[in-house]
């Protein structure tokens, strides 16, 4: 699974719901709790709880964390400790911004070559 921003926080209520495991996941500027930003009224609904992350882990093989830092909505320190969190590979993304188009991230060959090379090493 491969997930932004939000999208990190949709799967990691996924997992932790869920009866079923999954490979890997990829979160790309994800984060597990709120930032103090306007978002956050609907962050809250995602991250507004505590995880249950023995289950969260317990669903997924491996866990690869993408980060930027100077990301404008989500600092550093939270890719950092959500890689910490789920033991994840944390890879940091100078200048990256929010790792989306706006920051010039409309291709992202260095996310495709981590999950091919993930994916032929499984």
């Amino acid at each position: 699974m491969i997930g932004h921003s939000l999208g990190a926080a949709f799967i990691l209520n996924y997992l932790e719901q869920t009866s079923k495991k999954i490979k890997a996941a990829f979160l790309v500027a994800g984060f597990h709790k709120l930032l103090n930003i306007p978002y956050d009224e609907i962050n809250k609904t995602f991250v507004g709880k505590e995880f249950d992350w023995d289950k969260i882990k317990n669903n997924c093989g491996r866990f690869f964390v993408i980060a930027s830092d100077n990301d404008e909505y989500i600092p550093l320190k939270m890719g950092k400790e959500l890689a910490k969190i789920l033991d994840a590979k944390l890879t940091i993304i100078r200048n990256g911004g929010h790792i989306n188009k706006k920051s010039g991230f409309d291709k992202f060959p260095m996310l495709l070559e981590s999950i091919l090379k993930f994916n032929n090493n499984a």
